[in-house]
C-alpha cells in the first residue's frame, strides 16, 4: 500500500509540474498539495524508508517553489525552498542542497537583490562541486553570470557565458548552446552592443530552426524584435514580434504569448499607435489574469498606463501605474518601479502638479543616483521625464542629469558602426531625439 501511495504522490507531482509549464498555477498548487498530504501521512508510518520519503517531500517542495516563483509569489516560493533545504540537510543530500540554493538565487535575482543571488549561486556551485555534479556546476555558473550581468558586471558575466557556451559545444547539446547564445545576447544588449546581440540571437535562431525547437524560435524571434525596436527599425521589429507570436501560439506557450503581445504594445507606443498599445496591453491583462503571471501583469499595466497617458486619459492611466508599483513592490523588484513612477511624474507635470512630479523624480534619482537604469526596459524615456520635470522646477540638477543622459545615448550610438543604423537609432525614437535637442539647446552639445 505504501508503494502504491508513493507512486500516486509521484504522479501528482509530475502532473503538477506539467501544469506549471502550462502556467496553470492553481492546478499545479492543488496537485502538489495533494502529493504533500500523501507524503506527510507516509512519513508517519514505520514500514517505509524515511530517507526516500524525505527525498520525495523535498522534490515536491522544490516543484512547489518553482510554481510559486513562476506565478510571482516569491515569499511562498522562498518558504518552500527553505523547507526542501531542511529535508535535504537531514538526508545528507548535497546535490539537493545545491539545487535549493540555486532556487534561492533565482528568487533573489527576480527581486533585484543581486548580491544575495550571487552568494546563493556561489554556495550552490560549491555544493555541486562537492557532489561531483559537473554538469550542474556549469548550469549554475550560467545562473551566476546572469546575476553578475544584472548587477552591472557585464564583462565578468560575458566571460562566464562564453565558458558556458564552449562547454555546451563540447557536450554537443543544442539546447544548452541556445541558452548560452540567448544570454550572451542579453549581456551585449545591456551594454548597448545591439549588433553584437543581434549576431548571437541570429546564431541561436539558426540552431533553434535546426533542432525544430519552436519554443526557442519564439524566444529568439522576440529578442531580435527587441533589438530592432531599440535601434528604431520599427517595421522590422513589427514583423519579428508577429513571427514570435505565431511561433508561441503554435505550441500554446501562454507566457511567451503574453511577452510577445507586451512587446507589440511597447512598439506601438514607440510608433504613436496608442489604440494598438491599448488593445494589446489589455489583451495581456485579460489572458494573464487567468494564470497570475505577476511580472507580465505589471509590465502590461505600465504599457497600458503609458498608452492612456498619451491619449490624454490620466484618470485611466494613474490607477494602472499605481497597481504596477504595488505589484513590483510585492515581488521586491524595486528597480522596475521606475517605469510606472516616471509615468505618474509625467502626468503630474501635465496637470501642473509640480510638487508631486518633483517628488516622484527625486525618488527615481535617489534610487538610481548614477542614472544606471538599464534594467528598467525604458531608460531614456525615464531620463527624459526627469529632465523635463527638473527643467520645469528650475532645479539645479537639470544640467548634470541631461548631460549624463546625452552622453549615455551617444555612447550607445558609438557602438553602432553603420552610419544609417546609427542615424536611425538617434533620430527615429522620440526620447532620443528630444534628449539630443535639449542637449544642444541647454548644453551646446553637438551630435
Amino acid at each position: 500500500a505504501g508503494g502504491f501511495r508513493q507512486q500516486k504522490a509521484l504522479a501528482l507531482m509530475q502532473i503538477g509540474s506539467i501544469h506549471t509549464v502550462r502556467s496553470e498555477y492553481d492546478h499545479a498548487h492543488q496537485m502538489h498539495d495533494e502529493a504533500a498530504n500523501i507524503l506527510e501521512a507516509l512519513a508517519r508510518k514505520s514500514d517505509v524508508d524515511p530517507w526516500q520519503i524525505r527525498n520525495l517531500q523535498s522534490a515536491n517542495y522544490k516543484q512547489k517553489c518553482d510554481a510559486y516563483w513562476e506565478a510571482g509569489d516569491l515569499d511562498r516560493a522562498m518558504a518552500c525552498m527553505q523547507t526542501a533545504l531542511a529535508l535535504d540537510i537531514k538526508n545528507g543530500d548535497v546535490r539537493g542542497e545545491a539545487s535549493c540554493f540555486h532556487r534561492e538565487g533565482i528568487i533573489a535575482r527576480i527581486q533585484g537583490d543581486y548580491d544575495r543571488a550571487i552568494i546563493a549561486f556561489e554556495k550552490s556551485i560549491a555544493l555541486a562541486q562537492m557532489a561531483g555534479a559537473s554538469r550542474l556546476q556549469h548550469w549554475l555558473k550560467n545562473s551566476l553570470a546572469l546575476s553578475y550581468s544584472n548587477r552591472g558586471d557585464n564583462q565578468l558575466a560575458k566571460k562566464l557565458f562564453e565558458e558556458f557556451y564552449q562547454t555546451a559545444q563540447e557536450w554537443g547539446a543544442l539546447t544548452t548552446q541556445l541558452t548560452a547564445l540567448v544570454n550572451l545576447g542579453l549581456v551585449a544588449a545591456r551594454q548597448g552592443f545591439y549588433l553584437e546581440a543581434k549576431s548571437y540571437y541570429e546564431q541561436g535562431l539558426m540552431l533553434a530552426i535546426q533542432s525544430a525547437d519552436t519554443r526557442a524560435e519564439g524566444i529568439l524571434l522576440g529578442n531580435l524584435g527587441v533589438i530592432a525596436m531599440r535601434l528604431g527599425a520599427f517595421e522590422e521589429a513589427s514583423q519579428l514580434f508577429a513571427d514570435s507570436l505565431e511561433a508561441r501560439l503554435m505550441i500554446d506557450a501562454r507566457t511567451g504569448e503574453l511577452y510577445s503581445r507586451y512587446y507589440i504594445a511597447r512598439l506601438a507606443i514607440y510608433k504613436g499607435d496608442y489604440a494598438t498599445a491599448v488593445s494589446q496591453s489589455q489583451r495581456v491583462l485579460d489572458l494573464a489574469d487567468e494564470s497570475s503571471i505577476e511580472d507580465i501583469v505589471n509590465l502590461a499595466r505600465t504599457s497600458l498606463g503609458h498608452a492612456y497617458a498619451m491619449l490624454e486619459q490620466p484618470d485611466r492611466a494613474k490607477p494602472l501605474y499605481q497597481e504596477a508599483i504595488a505589484g513590483w513592490q510585492k515581488t521586491g523588484q524595486n528597480h522596475l518601479l521606475l517605469g510606472p513612477k516616471s509615468g505618474l511624474a509625467r502626468i503630474a507635470l501635465q496637470e501642473d502638479d509640480l510638487d508631486r512630479a518633483l517628488m516622484l523624480c527625486d525618488e527615481i534619482l535617489e534610487q538610481a543616483p548614477d542614472l544606471d537604469l538599464e534594467s528598467t526596459f525604458e531608460p531614456f524615456d525615464i531620463w527624459l521625464v526627469c529632465i523635463n520635470v527638473l527643467r520645469a522646477a528650475g532645479d539645479d540638477r537639470v544640467e548634470s542629469t541631461l548631460r549624463a543622459a546625452y552622453h549615455r545615448l551617444q555612447k550607445r550610438a558609438a557602438n553602432i558602426p553603420d552610419a544609417d543604423t546609427k542615424s536611425q537609432f538617434l533620430g527615429t525614437i522620440a526620447a532620443h531625439r528630444e534628449i539630443i535637442s535639449l542637449a544642444r539647446e541647454t548644453l551646446g552639445e553637438a551630435e
